[in-house]
């Protein structure tokens, strides 16, 4: 099974790397058409619809993957779930829509002056209509591991946002409008896409039993989702409000660079995911290709981390404009916070298995969240963009910590969380240590950074594991 897993999330893993390599590279030259400020309002923008997406759909994605297991071997009862479920969902964005439309500019006019409510806001409320909707279908392709279809699914819905933004931002100079309306667009005619599927597969109706089911599991995952979203975004919007909308934008270009690695881990938990919810699903207790998994996510993510971060600053030194060149100076910290989302991952899906793990979850999360919050603000005016970066690292550290106890207290799964949390954790110490080597040639630094790390970093895994890199692979279940 463990060939099966790494199969599956090599080929998401590549297919969304691919995609977001090729985003990453069009922002890029995007830095050469737009202002930090003009970035800046790209960066709020994509920040309130991180937020509200969420609110707007009540986190039905969640209910959706969660019960699919349930219903995957009742192909009936799944089409009406299905259906009901796709249905609730865009009736509520749809209800969210008009309540922030017809009340929502005072309130976000005073938190975001630089956006104006006609037409950015509107634009952004659509936006949150349409993208819960698609997220959710993608979601139940990873579910279904229905590779192909997400492969050209996926394929198309990026390939109409680059070429939207090819047009508008380049073409017709509209610079940040351009890039709304793309998103905006784009999720549009995906939507479209998404529906002639869904008319041939599942039944909408909207049956009690079904939407009362997954309200109950959403509405009891909303607040989990909403505080992960703020810690999230929360060192942006303290940038907005303690620093400057240019801050903001060169901010943004680490978040993007540091994106890529998040979506390659992110499609690695959702390769494994479906494996690990058969398993409990079936009442066997067989996690042992499961944990052998775990380890092998977090050690191919701490390289993969350190390479970025390494190579990161050359690239954005001479392939960005250099209004952008601050943006070097966080982008290790912000990696590495990506990093540690390895582990995340993996626990929030323990804690996600029943109400009283999700309750537990929730406060840990909450917790981390608070620390997170508090040392946004202080870190910000006294160290800048590097604050920001580093208050958000300490956070989501902080964070993995609680949730590592809490499955470890409240469930009887034997992930070595504790170790790669310390593996992530002393990798990230090295690599800030290596990126000070300074020896006058920078194609010789980097070659020696990059050698230096990967020796080190797997010895660094031998080490904290106390095994050789392949017995550590080889974790059986007591």
């Amino acid at each position: 099974m463990l060939k099966k897993i790494i199969a599956f999330s090599t080929s998401y893993a590549i297919i969304e790397a691919l995609q977001k390599g090729i985003m990453f590279l069009l922002m890029s030259l995007f830095t050469y058409y737009m202002t930090t400020e003009e970035y800046g309002i790209i960066s709020s923008a994509l920040m309130i619809i991180q937020f509200l997406a969420i609110i707007f759909s009540l986190s039905a994605t969640a209910s959706i993957s969660r019960y699919y297991f349930k219903y995957a071997n009742k192909p009936e009862k799944l089409k009406e779930f299905l259906g009901s479920s796709f249905l609730f969902l865009f009736i509520t964005c749809l209800v969210f829509l008009g309540v922030f439309i017809l009340f929502g500019e005072p309130l976000f006019t005073w938190i975001f002056p630089e956006l104006p409510f006609n037409p950015y806001l509107i634009w952004i409320f659509l936006i949150c209509v349409l993208q819960p909707f698609n997220m959710a279908y993608l979601a139940l392709l990873k579910a279904q591991q229905k590779l192909k279809r997400y492969t050209y699914l996926y394929s198309i819905f990026y390939a109409l946002q680059f070429a939207l933004m090819g047009i508008t931002i380049i073409q017709k100079g509209m610079k940040h409008d351009g890039y709304i309306l793309s998103l905006l667009l784009s999720n549009l005619f995906f939507m479209v896409i998404i529906l002639l599927f869904l008319f041939k597969e599942v039944r909408f109706v909207l049956k009690r039993e079904f939407i009362s089911e997954s309200f109950h599991y959403s509405i009891s995952y909303l607040p989990t989702e909403l505080l992960a979203t703020i810690n999230i975004i929360v060192d942006r919007f303290y940038i907005l409000a303690l620093l400057t909308l240019s801050a903001l934008g060169v901010y943004q270009i680490a978040i993007q660079m540091g994106a890529i690695l998040v979506l390659i881990f992110r499609a690695l938990n959702y390769a494994y995911l479906p494996h690990f919810m058969s398993i409990y699903e079936s009442g066997k207790k067989d996690y042992g290709e499961i944990y052998r998994f775990a380890n092998f996510y977090v050690l191919i993510a701490v390289v993969l981390t350190g390479y970025a971060s390494i190579l990161s600053p050359y690239f954005i030194k001479y392939v960005l404009d250099e209004s952008y060149i601050a943006a070097k100076d966080v982008v290790v910290y912000i990696n590495f916070t990506y990093a540690f989302s390895s582990i995340y991952f993996i626990n929030v899906n323990i804690m996600s298995l029943t109400p009283k793990l999700v309750r537990a979850k929730t406060l840990f999360i909450f917790i981390g969240g608070m620390v997170n919050l508090g040392l946004n603000f202080i870190l910000i005016k006294q160290y800048g963009l590097v604050g920001a970066a580093l208050a958000t690292l300490m956070g989501i550290f902080i964070t993995n910590v609680l949730l590592v106890y809490g499955v470890k207290k409240k469930t009887n799964f034997e992930f070595k969380s504790l170790k790669n949390l310390l593996y992530i954790l002393f990798s990230f110490l090295l690599t800030f240590l290596l990126m000070k080597i300074s020896l006058g040639n920078e194609v010789l630094e980097a070659m020696v950074m990059l050698i230096v790390f990967s020796i080190s970093s797997i010895l660094l895994f031998c080490l904290i594991h106390q095994k050789h890199p392949m017995e550590i692979l080889k974790v059986k279940l007591k």
